[in-house]
């Protein structure tokens, strides 16, 4: 490649006496030549484009308008049909749907399947029938609901057995079905799963109507599967009958305070987060706490007292002058909010009934002379606390026998408070299933190779005959074989 510097040398040899030689100079014309048509070329392009260009800025200009005056339309039709929707303009509208198609699309896409928990407030139906709605599964569009029904008195077949019909709100019947047990049964708890045909996803409320054998019906409940909620349809009328004022001295009164030894003398009614009606009976889940006075300032943090809760079912006897209730039935209470107490600066220590700070056979001799209202042994408020070690709620032989299991170092009651397992019947080696094992693991034991331990003894004891032995091992293996 030859430089610019060369060729300029070149050029510069060849110019003799100012005189350019006609080849170079036929060289520089037509380069110059060149460049000029090159300019004329581009000057014109350049005043073609100039030309055009307030062309495209009018075209351009003309289509936002017309984008603009479709979106003014739009948006005013809009706007008149989200107001006829309940909406107040038509981007609250869209922002709704968007929520609601992302809702169901996330929940398409993850789950192949649904398993909707409903609720578990047992619903009085009769004087000795209360149904629980629990859950609904979905499944390959098919639905079922899972019904348990317990019965107070097996001997009164009341009605047996059990028919349901099950509608949408357009009122087609998705399932019509019997009750597996009849009359003849003396089953305390059953459970009967309700087979929904034809069922829609867009079905979320439903009516399930309950019928005697006879055809009569007993009560027809409400379904809302979004809420979660189940209501006796009708009772409304019913409800509006009901003094909360009068409810709550009534539920203050049935309640049972402790036995002696806390200083409680009143109970105190905070709340009824339900009451549902069927058939003549009321269905009310409230929630209490224990006063060490009549005076509600000795309450100085709420958050340090323990709040129970209990389900009651009552009936309501008017007359002219107040409204009366009448206990059909109570069930136990449950403890939603447990404190520790400090008090004069000495924590709880259960088991500690004489407040000495150890737990020994010192606090044994204490509560059960406490407990034979022995003078001079009365609990204090902190001892009374320490005393209560299966957290029950009151103070009785239970406690003492669990605090001298305790100083035993018996397995289970190594720490207190003591705090019951659920008996898993056939699970005799404590490992959570049950299976051939344990029915190895009884043989050896009725041969004294290996011991139970004491849950395992109950567990071991599924004809609670109160020993165990081969008859429980026989048991356990036809059940795992399915022989009835």
């Amino acid at each position: 490649m030859i430089s610019d510097e060369e060729k300029d040398l070149y050029i510069k040899s060849k110019i003799k006496d100012g005189n350019i030689p006609p080849k170079i100079n036929d060289l520089f014309e037509n380069s110059l030549k060149i460049i000029e048509e090159k300019g004329e070329k581009n000057m014109e392009e350049n005043i073609e484009n100039n030309k055009q260009e307030p062309k495209k800025k009018r075209k351009a200009l003309r289509a936002i308008i017309s984008i603009a005056a479709c979106a003014v339309i739009a948006l005013s039709g809009g706007n008149i049909y989200a107001t006829t929707k309940g909406y107040d303009n038509v981007f609250f509208m869209i922002k709704e749907w968007i929520m609601q198609s992302t809702e169901t699309d996330d929940k398409d896409k993850i789950l192949s399947d649904r398993d909707i928990t409903i609720s578990y407030q047992p619903i009085q139906i009769t004087d000795n029938i209360c149904v629980l709605i629990s859950k609904m599964q979905i499944k390959d569009g098919k639905a079922n609901i899972a019904l348990s029904v317990k019965r107070s008195d097996v001997e009164n077949d009341d009605g047996l057995p059990l028919k349901y019909k099950v509608y949408n709100m357009k009122k087609d019947i998705l399932c019509e079905q019997t009750s597996e047990e009849d009359s003849t049964s003396k089953v305390a708890i059953y459970e009967d799963n309700l087979i929904l045909e034809n069922y829609s996803e867009q079905d979320t409320v439903l009516d399930l109507e309950i019928y005697k054998s006879n055809g009569e019906l007993i009560t027809t409940l409400y379904i809302d599967l979004e809420n979660k909620e189940i209501n006796v349809i009708g009772s409304g009328k019913y409800l509006e009958q009901i003094s909360e004022i009068e409810l709550k001295k009534f539920l203050e009164e049935i309640t049972e305070l402790p036995p002696a030894g806390k200083k409680y003398n009143k109970v105190n009614c905070i709340d009824i987060p339900n009451i549902s009606y069927s058939n003549g009976n009321y269905t009310v889940t409230y929630t209490y706490c224990f006063l060490v006075s009549d005076s509600l300032f000795e309450i100085k943090d709420i958050n340090k007292v323990e709040i129970y809760q209990n389900t009651i079912v009552i009936k309501l006897k008017e007359n002219e002058e107040s409204q009366e209730f009448e206990k059909v039935s109570i069930g136990e209470p449950i403890i939603i909010q447990k404190v520790e107490i400090e008090e004069g600066g000495i924590t709880v220590v259960y088991g500690d009934v004489n407040c000495d700070g150890i737990v020994n056979n010192d606090d044994v001799d204490y509560l059960l002379k406490h407990l034979a209202n022995w003078q001079g042994y009365e609990l204090t408020e902190q001892g009374w606390v320490n005393a209560d070690v299966n957290i029950s709620g009151k103070i009785d032989a239970t406690d003492v026998l669990i605090i001298q299991r305790h100083l035993a170092n018996l397995e289970g009651y190594e720490t207190l408070p003591y705090v019951e397992k659920a008996t898993l019947y056939g699970d005799a080696n404590c490992d959570g299933v049950v299976n051939n094992a344990d029915v190895e693991y009884i043989q050896k034991y009725v041969l004294q190779v290996y011991e139970l331990t004491e849950q395992g003894r109950l567990n071991a004891d599924v004809n609670l005959d109160e020993k165990v032995d081969s008859i429980d091992a026989l048991i356990i293996l036809r059940h795992l074989e399915n022989i009835v």
